[in-house]
């Protein structure tokens, strides 16, 4: 009898406290604030040894509750991402070499939705920026010594050969799909003249960019006599 009355207690107590929550919201906040402040350390040491426990009883639970939190604050949470992520990078790329591990599958089918999710954001910047590098490299190439006689006649000569010589990798490749390299790059100060230019292969002047020959060597190329 004791502990029916004790449970009946208990219940009364519930819907009591729940129908106080509903008529003072503000009130009850400020109280259980001050009350938490009073007993910070009390609370953390009870979530340190009852949190993880409840966690293994209610995992669904707790799942679906984080999940709807993220759906209902979904900008406060990608905001938090993102100053984590600016923080603590290493920590962020270790976490993701982890979980691409375990299942490569998922982060490859992952990385592919979001490609197409975000296709014409990535096409669009990709232009903007290529609008820019050509504006940077018509104001070097202004600036730049030219010497313009022959260039055209040179490079309509090189594209329309079978097969030609990678100028650095000396690898023969498809006269159509070789590029135009400056072999000191305009940035550098390299002249826009038959002299400074070079039939290369596209793996060649990708990783050249925008270094001289005498760079170029300390990333695995080898130097050849110019």
């Amino acid at each position: 009898m004791n502990d029916e009355k004790l449970a009946a207690r208990r219940e009364r107590k519930k819907l009591y406290l729940r129908e106080y929550r509903k008529l003072y919201p503000e009130r009850m906040k400020a109280s259980l604030k001050k009350y938490y402040e009073k007993n910070r350390e009390k609370k953390l040491a009870y979530s340190k040894v009852y949190g993880a426990k409840y966690e293994a009883r209610n995992k669904e639970k707790r799942k679906s509750q984080r999940k709807a939190w993220e759906d209902r604050n979904r900008e406060r949470r990608n905001k938090r991402r993102r100053e984590r992520r600016r923080l603590n990078p290493e920590i962020h790329n270790e976490k993701q070499r982890i979980r691409r591990a375990k299942d490569p599958e998922k982060a490859r089918r992952a990385c592919r939705e979001q490609y197409w999710k975000h296709l014409e954001k990535r096409r669009l910047e990709s232009r903007k920026y290529s609008l820019a590098k050509a504006g940077r490299r018509r104001a070097r190439l202004s600036n730049a010594f030219t010497d313009n006689r022959g260039i055209k006649d040179w490079v309509k000569f090189v594209r329309g050969s079978d097969f030609l010589r990678c100028y650095f990798c000396r690898n023969l490749m498809l006269g159509e799909r070789c590029e135009i390299d400056h072999v000191i790059p305009l940035s550098r100060g390299g002249a826009h003249a038959l002299f400074n230019l070079a039939a290369s292969c596209l793996a060649c002047n990708r990783s050249k960019h925008s270094k001289t020959p005498c760079e170029w060597p300390e990333f695995g190329q080898l130097l050849l006599n110019l």
